[in-house]
């Protein structure tokens, strides 16, 4: 079993500062997979574009490919993944049931667990030679730091930038990076199942509160659950310190597994869209929305802002505008996959109920 700290480690490096052009401040993000795509909240990622930096100080820019503003989430890629040597996933199929890989996890078709640590040169181990942490190596299968040589020509490797020059061009890598001599290699979260998560759990958060960037919190699992005046949707409620820069920074199981995306304090716990959900997300893209920002008052829904491309701009509402109802009755009209919804809204001196039709745009692009 990996430490705690190797986890807190991993962590840090899949965990990203996402930062918008001319704004101070600015949140976290979880790069998502090898590819490229950066996950975050869409209040962190609020323009087209932004700017990645890296547990190691690099920093790339961004383009925003996909926002649910509902369910606040939003996917970015970076633009030069090139830059980076990266392709898509290895398949992971590829693994036989069993094989013994990183830490001793046996492997299956669903996910691999890669070594943390530099690759040594290969070429130079000898049988019976001792490595890192006692391990010998064998004529068959020599074992490296933390981790095994795999058969057939595949290797788990190690996440974090190793020697280049022990790297071939066209090599494969962990989760099915290719490495040359220029490129670095880019780490990526492991996924767990929210689902599976249970009051009383403990949890780690990452991200960069008030500019600390890979600062670490733990806690533990309050509750799982849909909140009043949040919508229908389920959220990880957990006693994990947050504040401002945490936002869209993962919160993992104690096995590292990234389980919520952390998005909110409420009521003093850390709110956290289930990581389910994010991945429902990249899969299918944004859910319709109205494109404004809503505050709860006595009569409804106060619209604060407003979208100008968004459907309620297209229905001329307006900023001011208080729509009767709840945010529950609100998200029912919206996930009733009408292309059209009615609402009723107060204006001005709110003497008058008004009525306006709504077209919606299907948003299918996912990341």
């Amino acid at each position: 079993m990996p430490g705690f700290g190797e986890i807190g480690e991993r962590l840090r490096r899949c965990t990203v500062q996402v930062l918008l052009p001319g704004e101070r401040g600015g949140g976290s993000g979880i790069i998502w997979n090898a590819a490229g795509v950066i996950l975050t909240n869409a209040h962190v990622a609020r323009g087209p574009r932004a700017e990645i930096q890296l547990w190691d100080g690099r920093r790339f820019q961004a383009v925003v490919t996909s926002r649910d503003p509902r369910r606040d989430l939003a996917a970015l890629r970076i633009e030069d993944a090139g830059a980076l040597g990266l392709i898509e996933l290895a398949d992971l199929g590829a693994v036989p049931p069993g094989e013994r890989l990183a830490h001793g996890q046996p492997g299956d078709s669903s996910s691999e667990r890669l070594a943390q640590t530099e690759r040594g040169d290969s070429g130079r181990v000898r049988p019976g030679e001792r490595l890192a942490h006692g391990q010998r190596g064998d004529s068959g299968s020599e074992r490296l730091a933390h981790g095994q040589r795999g058969n057939s020509g595949s290797e788990r490797l190690a996440r974090e930038r190793g020697d280049s020059a022990t790297v071939r061009p066209g090599e494969r890598l962990a989760h099915g990076q290719r490495g040359d001599s220029g490129s670095e290699r880019l780490a990526q979260t492991d996924r767990g199942d929210s689902a599976s998560v249970r009051p009383g759990e403990l949890v780690i958060a990452i991200g960069s509160p008030l500019g600390f960037a890979g600062a670490l919190s733990t806690g533990v699992v309050h509750s799982i659950g849909a909140l009043p005046g949040m919508g229908r949707q389920s959220w990880i409620r957990a006693d994990v310190r947050l504040a401002p820069g945490n936002s869209g920074g993962p919160l993992a199981n104690a096995d590292g597994h990234v389980i919520g995306i952390n998005t909110a304090i409420v009521n003093g716990l850390g709110v956290a869209v289930p990581s389910n959900d994010a991945a429902l997300f990249l899969s299918r893209g944004a859910r319709p929305s109205l494109g404004v920002v809503l505050q709860p008052v006595s009569l409804g829904l106060l619209i604060r802002e407003i979208d100008p491309g968004g459907a309620a701009a297209a229905a001329s509402l307006r900023a001011g505008d208080v729509l009767l109802g709840s945010f529950d009755d609100l998200s029912d009209a919206l996930d009733s996959a009408s292309a059209v919804i009615r609402l009723r809204f107060l204006r001005g001196d709110g003497l008058r109920v008004r009525e306006v039709y709504v077209g919606l745009e299907a948003r299918a692009e996912a990341a």
